[in-house]
């Protein structure tokens, strides 16, 4: 492969900072079986958990490494991430906001538990946060929430999204739910935050972004709003009605834009900011001065080392960004709508895969497709454990999915979906050359299917 330099410096660093999952094995990959540097001959649809790092990606960290000292100064990392943000306000047209402010963390999940943190009436001693099933979201996700780092009782109101055959309850009675759960716990004296997705790990959006925008104009900021775009599938215009709305906002740097694993960010509006940026950050938080504004006074309380893994992984992922915001918007929903409808049609053909049902018809679609595997004796889906080998077996063909998500059960098992996702990358090569894209698709679908005729599932 041309392209890239090998630097064993960089993968040191682009692997530090986060936790174990980024950390190498012997086999030299991290917890979702990456190594630190690109893959040839690799055809990566596993953008709805994690990627290889594309060559452009690693060539914009490496000539960052290189040109920072080591170590670090507190000083130096503090201009690096006002760099960072600049970047990030200009490339999604958000840096005429006023108010407005970046945070980094090292995951969407750490961004949760700041998100948490900061919506925290400390009148309140109780708290609830209202969301969809966390097999929706983040598996480390109900833990921040219900420990943001301060005194007071936190608990989850969790919202079904699916029936138990994995079918989608309909979106209305979703979000129905949702706002009669906030207005029982609002009227019972309790804190109440809504965590909405955009987009879940299948692709939906919960609850609905008119809903929100319902729930917020109802309560304003008695019931404050954390929208987890953890994908980053949304469109700078969706995410500016959020963050006009005063949502606070998380997004990642390796979902859907293929960075390196463990790149998370909080988007917090000025509303929030005003009333919170004096109160002194528990340094129980996994957080550090660097990563937030340099006028925000309460992170003083923070340790002043730069997590330099973090930065690089931002670095990496924003040169995908920046390539990313420059195609053209019409172009961009025209082929993953394509995409879509093509690999749809395939899955619905396609004895052995059964797709997963995700948004309403009329919805702009968001680029992962789930499905179940099925039984090839029998036509029913597999269970979570056999769903599992086929994920773990895939990387020895040069493809890859997004790990299974527990979408169901029946009597004796789960039932999970496999995902196949477009990545900022595959969108960028499928813009000119949409067909070889969607071939890539299919020919490891086929993959798929080969490796369930070759499972030989024991007798249910």
């Amino acid at each position: 492969m041309t392209g890239w330099i090998p630097s064993p410096g960089l993968e040191h660093w682009l692997t530090r900072g986060g936790d174990s999952r980024i950390e190498l094995n012997r086999q030299g990959v991290n917890g979702y079986g990456y190594p630190p540097h690109p893959l040839q001959h690799w055809h990566g649809f596993g953008a709805c958990t994690a990627s290889a790092i594309s060559p452009l990606a690693y060539e914009a960290a490496r000539h960052l490494h290189e040109r920072l000292p080591d170590p670090l100064p507190p000083e130096s990392g503090l201009a690096e991430w006002q760099r960072i943000r600049a970047r990030f306000m200009a490339w999604t047209h958000l840096d005429d906001l006023a108010g407005l402010r970046l945070v980094l963390a090292a995951s969407g999940s750490d961004a949760h538990r700041l998100a948490a943190w900061l919506t925290r009436n400390q009148s309140l001693q109780t708290w609830v946060s209202v969301m969809a099933d966390p097999a929706e979201t983040g598996s480390r996700i109900p833990a921040m929430l219900q420990n943001p780092g301060e005194a007071g009782h936190e608990r989850l109101q969790i919202i079904p999204v699916r029936n138990a055959d994995s079918h989608c309850r309909p979106s209305a009675q979703v979000d129905a739910d949702f706002e009669e759960q906030i207005h029982r716990l609002q009227r019972e004296g309790h804190g109440v935050r809504l965590i909405g997705l955009d987009v879940s790990k299948t692709g939906r959006v919960i609850p609905e972004a008119a809903t929100v925008f319902r729930i917020r104009q109802r309560y304003g900021p008695l019931v404050p709003v954390i929208i987890d775009a953890s994908q980053f599938r949304l469109s700078a215009a969706e995410l500016r009605r959020y963050l006009e709305a005063d949502c606070l906002v998380i997004v990642t740097g390796s979902k859907f834009l293929g960075g390196p694993a463990f790149a998370g960010a909080l988007l917090i509006p000025g509303s929030v900011a005003r009333e919170r940026m004096a109160d002194p950050l528990p340094t129980s938080l996994v957080s550090s001065r660097s990563e937030w504004p340099d006028d925000w006074t309460g992170a003083g309380t923070l340790p002043s080392v730069c997590n330099r893994g973090l930065l690089l992984r931002w670095e990496a992922a924003l040169a995908e960004l920046d390539q990313f915001r420059q195609l053209p918007e019409a172009g961009v929903k025209a082929f993953i709508r394509h995409f879509t409808a093509t690999v749809s049609d395939y899955l619905t053909c396609q004895p052995l895969l059964q797709p997963l049902d995700t948004t309403p018809p009329d919805a702009t679609p968001s680029g992962i497709l789930p499905f179940l595997p099925k039984n090839p004796r029998t036509g029913m889906p597999l269970g979570e454990a056999d769903t599992w080998r086929i994920f773990r077996a895939l990387p020895r063909s040069g493809f890859s999915l997004g790990q299974p998500v527990v979408c169901g059960h029946t009597r004796n098992q789960n039932l999970a979906a496999l995902r196949l996702a477009l990545s900022a990358s595959l969108v960028r090569t499928g813009l000119t050359h949409p067909d070889q894209v969607t071939q890539w698709a299919l020919e490891g679908l086929e993959q798929v299917v080969r490796l369930i005729k070759d499972l030989n599932p024991a007798a249910r």
